[in-house]
């Protein structure tokens, strides 16, 4: 059986505004009011374009590098990183501020190592 390819997927959904997205991100988009945001798996940047359209400013990261560079052409605060070994050296490192809000949107579900990740 042939492996589907999820960062086509999620560019694809994106493209398309499918009902999902387009739906969380009504729900989300009220939630959340206050900046800097964290997009934590930002996939094809669905959240990332939302929250910046709303004027709020964003820093997008995702483990897959299609993702990155995909959603970097949204959003140049865009970078590459596994959250479940990003510790806060890390984080000051990069000189990323101290986040508002983080966001992971349908994104927990999908890490093995969900509670180091939420550390």
């Amino acid at each position: 059986m042939e492996q589907r390819d999820l960062a086509e997927d999620l560019i694809s959904l994106k493209e398309h505004n499918d009902f999902w997205t387009k739906s969380r991100d009504e729900v989300l988009k009220k939630l959340i009011s206050e900046g800097p945001v964290l997009d934590i798996g930002c996939g094809a940047g669905v959240m990332t374009e939302t929250l910046m359209k709303k004027g709020l400013e964003v820093y997008s990261t995702d483990i897959d590098l299609k993702l990155v560079d995909y959603t970097k052409r949204l959003n140049e605060k865009t970078f590459l990183s596994d959250i479940t070994a990003l510790s806060k050296e890390e984080i000051k490192k990069q000189g990323l501020p101290k986040f508002k809000t983080v966001l992971l949107a349908d994104v927990i579900e999908h890490i093995e190592k969900d509670t180091v990740a939420l550390k």
